[in-house]
Order: structure tokens, then sequence, then C-alpha cells
């Protein structure tokens, strides 16, 4: 069995911004176990982003930051990598749960718990797919334990 707390605590001890550390950091991040699935995503889906704030009017404004300017480690990229992050719909007739997920992760009320007051402005777009890709879907079995008809979380379950 895998010793999470050691490995955790080897990560934390990591200079984040030393380049040299990739593979270390590589190394150790593949000795834990992500909730993720693989899935392929077909070219015509919606895409969900969310971003705290409001008035953007730009493209670039609700996309993904380029590769150049990513300069450290952030939630879904690395140094000189960037990833598109968003929600997949599992019904694109539904499209408000991926916006409702999308606000939830993004929103500092939310993350403060039940008993946090204020006001935000997030904001959500909508992208299409415009070609067949695989996707790696970060979830939690856990987190939504009374849902049953959901593609993923089944999956996930069975491999967990």
């Amino acid at each position: 069995m895998r010793d999470y707390k050691s490995i955790i605590q080897r990560l934390r001890s990591i200079d984040l911004n030393d380049d040299s550390k990739t593979e270390d950091i590589r190394e150790l991040l593949s000795q834990l176990r992500y909730p993720i699935i693989l899935s392929n995503a077909v070219a015509g889906s919606f895409v969900t982003r969310a971003r705290r704030g409001h008035g953007y009017r730009n493209k670039k404004d609700m996309s993904y930051r380029p590769s150049n300017l990513c300069n450290t480690y952030q939630r879904a990229s690395l140094p000189n990598h960037t990833v598109f992050y968003g929600i997949l719909s599992d019904d694109e007739r539904h499209l408000e749960n991926a916006r409702a997920i999308g606000i939830s992760e993004c929103s500092v009320l939310a993350d403060e718990g039940i008993n946090s007051s204020g006001r935000e402005y997030i904001a959500t777009s909508q992208w299409i797919i415009t070609k067949d890709i695989t996707v790696a879907c970060i979830i939690s079995a856990n987190s939504y334990k009374d849902v049953h008809n959901n593609r993923l979380l089944e999956t996930l379950r069975q491999v967990s």
C-alpha cells in the first residue's frame, strides 16, 4: 500500500518554481490514485466553462491561458503546458447542470459553506467540440452517492 501522507509531504517540500523538479513531481504524482476516467467527447458536444467575475466580452477572456503564459503550476496546467478545463454534461438538454457544477467550483461563497453570505459574479460560457477527443474526467463517486443514472459515475464506482 502506498503511503499517501508521505507522498503529499514530499510534494509539499518541493519548490514548484524549480523546473528541474518536474520529473520528481511526476514520479510522486504517479504513485497517487486520482478519480480520473478517460472518456470520449464527440464533435458537437458542449463544454461549459466558468470563471469568477463579470464583464468578459472576448473569447480569450473565457478561454484557456496560452502555454507560453503558463509559468507556474496551477489547477489545470504545468509550466509551458495548458489545459482546457471545463464541464461536460451527461445530458446536453440540461446544460444548467454543467453550469451549476462550474459555479460551485468557482464560488468563494460555496467554498465557505452553508453559513456564508455575500454576492459574487460568475460568468459561464459554452464551447462546442469540433472533433472527437479523449478527455480526462475528474470526478468523485463519493460526491454524488445518490446519483445512479450517470455513466461516468457508474464507471468510476466499478473501478474503485
